[in-house]
């Protein structure tokens, strides 16, 4: 008995403690039958949970099977990488993109009228004493050695290779391209001084790596070294602090801070749509439009004079052109070498005669190797499913075999799911999809069919496992794309976007309605501009969730006052997807365009070139003359009776029937009724329920072995101690025999 020490069996000489034990381990039996019990059902609820995040995880791999973008991969081809490349969109028209005679376009430059310092004579700005130019630059007298080069009228001199300072000084004296016409040093007044040829200017810098000593720092003789203070440099016109702004974006400038470097970077990390640049050779700063185009850069000096001091202020701008050239025998211009046409994003790269061909199809290789990906997880969900189902007991072998706790604890698991009804039903469930049909078609039809059909019964057919022929399914998304993926993906019901303003917030509210249900995955919300986050458990004042079934949305905290303007798709309750895009452009001769989908809606409707040819729909080929045009709407093409002319691209507007539901689709809602808080959850749920009751009854049991067990010590004890009154009783009595005798 817990808590109390029991000394027994000095008057019965029985070992009670073993009595005691004995008699309570018959006692505990039923207790320690729950708790093998509760363990069980604690390993039970754990295998479930898994099976649970298993199934869930492939069910989320195959909503991504379900969306659009992963059938409408699209590839492009270019004649010449080099000149022209291209990306296509989802929504990109198949076909071939001629370009000839391409000029790119070019961006705005401004540079500086001319060097920043004209001057002709340029002297130290105070004394070098005690120099001897008749000595190398180490022996001359400086308190430091001057070492790398120096950059005069663009002409470099590098210092080690002059065995003195005069031989130095000569030498850029008699180079005729750095136009100097004198570099001498006074003894008198121990300066420096350059004077350049007639009619010339001075323009220098230290051409140095880190550490060294530059020659003009040395001698004391200012000049435009960009790394150098606003203050320190040697610019016709002095800087004065204060603020500019380029194309409308205000820059400060402090001339005991900042450098001409300092300046650049600072233009060149902002939104201000332009690259500076200083070059120290030819002592000009420039600006350059970051897009191509004839737009001018605006400039602005408001409290400084720093556009003027770089004299770029009132420079004339070399404004940019458009680009321009002749696609698919059209002559056009754009006003970036990057612009977008039919859904693809063309790049032009270089001036060409061409042609160059940019060719754009369906990526059936990308489709097929997710498809290959969803078959090859399928395979491995079903052979998971089926052998929780079907798997036995470990024997006690192996799990005295077990060499961890954990890997015993695995085997404890194995088999308490076997025949779980459960999951029979979504292993049988998942197969179901194999019966999808469109239009006449089968899945087989697309290359994705049961293992071993046909043939005898094999592991993998009890398992319900498919098999892909992939150049099947790619011969079908060529000639039937639509049908192959309405058979996978549809869902019975159309995408529909929206962006609009659906609530105002006033500081103190976080729940506001979209005012639709059924909410897609792509949900942004803005609120004042500012963009709020999406997240699952928001944690952040810019971060919110989303009920899809409800369509409400929630913040983490209420956002400011203002209008919430949410942009989503949603799933509106009809069997037809409605398209508009473009589907061609005339030549002239063609009549016959692919609207790029089969089994169209009546509701068809087309605009050719600006619309002043009304084209009208005709119901027969006898009909077909002038401007009509006739819907085949099973094929999905469209023929008109007048070819339109050369460059009339032809937009249509149609609506075209989605299968009920895909393949994939099917799988993905036939799981949630048993993934997240479906019937995985409530058996989790259960068997929780189950582990509290199991875990009260032990409680209770272990109350009563304790009262019984404290019973049997009170009934021995009793016994101990009449046992030794008798003893003591008869002890007296043969003391008092022995007296009488």
């Amino acid at each position: 008995m817990a808590g109390s020490m029991q000394i027994t069996g000095l008057a019965s000489g029985l070992d009670v403690n073993s009595i005691v034990e004995k008699l309570m381990d018959i006692e505990k039996q039923p207790l320690n039958r729950i708790l093998e019990k509760k363990i069980e059902t604690e390993y039970q609820k754990e295998y479930v949970s898994e099976i649970n995040t298993r199934v869930y995880d492939f069910q989320a791999s195959v909503f991504d099977m379900t969306l659009e973008s992963s059938f409408k991969s699209k590839k492009t081809t270019s004649s010449n990488e080099d000149a022209i490349g291209a990306v296509a969109g989802l929504e990109a028209v198949n076909g071939t993109y001629t370009f000839r005679n391409v000029t790119l376009a070019s961006s705005t430059v401004v540079s500086s009228t001319g060097q920043l310092n004209t001057s002709s004579i340029i002297s130290s700005s105070s004394a070098v004493s005690g120099i001897d130019t008749t000595k190398s630059f180490e022996d001359a007298g400086f308190s430091a050695t001057p070492d790398g080069a120096v950059v005069i009228n663009g002409v470099s001199f590098t210092l080690s290779h002059y065995s003195s300072v005069d031989d130095f000084m000569q030498a850029v004296e008699d180079h005729s391209e750095a136009d100097i016409s004198d570099f001498s040093y006074n003894v008198s007044t121990e300066t420096f001084s350059i004077t350049a040829d007639t009619g010339n200017t001075v323009a220098l810098f230290d051409d140095i790596e880190s550490g060294e000593q530059g020659f003009l720092e040395a001698i004391n003789m200012k000049f435009i070294d960009k790394d150098a203070k606003l203050e320190d440099i040697n610019t016709d016109t002095s800087i004065t602090s204060g603020i500019f702004s380029i194309n409308g974006v205000d820059f400060n400038v402090s001339t005991s801070v900042d450098s001409i470097q300092d300046i650049v970077d600072r233009i060149n990390s902002s939104d201000a749509g332009v690259t500076a640049f200083y070059d120290e050779y030819s002592e000009k700063f420039t600006l350059k439009a970051k897009d191509e185009g004839n737009t001018e850069i605006v400039l602005e000096d408001k409290s400084t004079n720093f556009l003027e001091a770089m004299k770029i202020k009132d420079a004339t701008q070399s404004l940019g052109t458009n680009a321009s050239f002749e696609f698919n025998g059209i002559a056009t211009t754009r006003s970036s070498n990057t612009f977008e046409i039919n859904g693809i994003e063309f790049n032009l790269k270089e001036d060409t005669a061409g042609p160059v061909s940019i060719a754009v199809e369906s990526d059936t290789e990308d489709v097929s190797k997710k498809v290959q990906d969803f078959v090859d997880k399928y395979n491995e969900v079903m052979t998971y499913l089926y052998n929780v189902i079907n798997e036995d007991e470990a024997s006690d072998e192996q799990k005295s075999s077990a060499t961890t706790q954990e890997e015993l604890k695995q085997l404890e698991k194995q088999g308490l799911l076997n025949g779980n009804n459960t999951i029979r039903m979504v292993h049988d469930q998942m197969k179901d999809f194999l019966a999808t049909t469109f239009a006449g078609y089968t899945l087989e039809d697309i290359g994705i069919s049961p293992a071993g059909a046909g043939g005898a019964v094999t592991e993998e057919m009890k398992i319900g496992m498919i098999e892909f022929d992939k150049e099947k399914f790619e011969q079908a998304m060529q000639d039937m794309p639509d049908v192959a993926e309405a058979m996978l993906r549809a869902n019975g019901s159309t995408n529909k976007i929206k962006s609009q303003v659906v609530a105002s917030a006033d500081g103190s509210k976080q729940k506001f309605y979209l005012g639709y249900k059924n909410i897609g995955q792509d949900v942004s919300i803005k609120i004042d501009g500012t963009e709020y986050k999406l997240a699952a458990n928001p944690s952040a004042a810019d971060e919110f969730s989303i009920d899809r079934d409800t369509g409400y949305i929630e913040f983490f905290s209420p956002p400011p006052a203002g209008d919430i303007e949410a942009t989503f798709d949603y799933w509106e309750g009809q069997t037809f997807d409605e398209l508009e895009k473009t589907i061609g452009s005339g030549n002239g001769y063609r009549t016959t365009f692919s609207l790029g989908n089969d089994n169209i809606k009546q509701n068809v409707s087309v605009v050719v070139g600006d619309g002043s040819n009304v084209y009208t729909q005709v119901e027969s080929e006898d009909e077909l003359t002038g401007y009509t045009y006739l819907v085949d709407h099973d094929k999905g093409t469209i023929k008109f009776g007048n070819a339109p002319a050369l460059g009339e691209d032809v937009k249509v507007s149609y609506e075209y029937m989605m299968a009920d539901e895909g393949a994939f689709y099917q799988i993905y809602e036939g799981l949630k009724t048993y993934t997240g808080i479906g019937i995985f959850f409530q058996e989790e749920s259960s068997l929780t329920s189950t582990i509290s009751d199991y875990a009260d009854r032990a409680v209770s049991l272990q109350d009563r072995l304790d009262s019984k067990e404290e019973r049997l010590w009170k009934q021995y004890t009793n016994l101990e101690t009449t046992l030794n009154n008798l003893q003591s009783q008869s002890s007296w009595l043969s003391g008092e025999l022995a007296k009488l005798g």
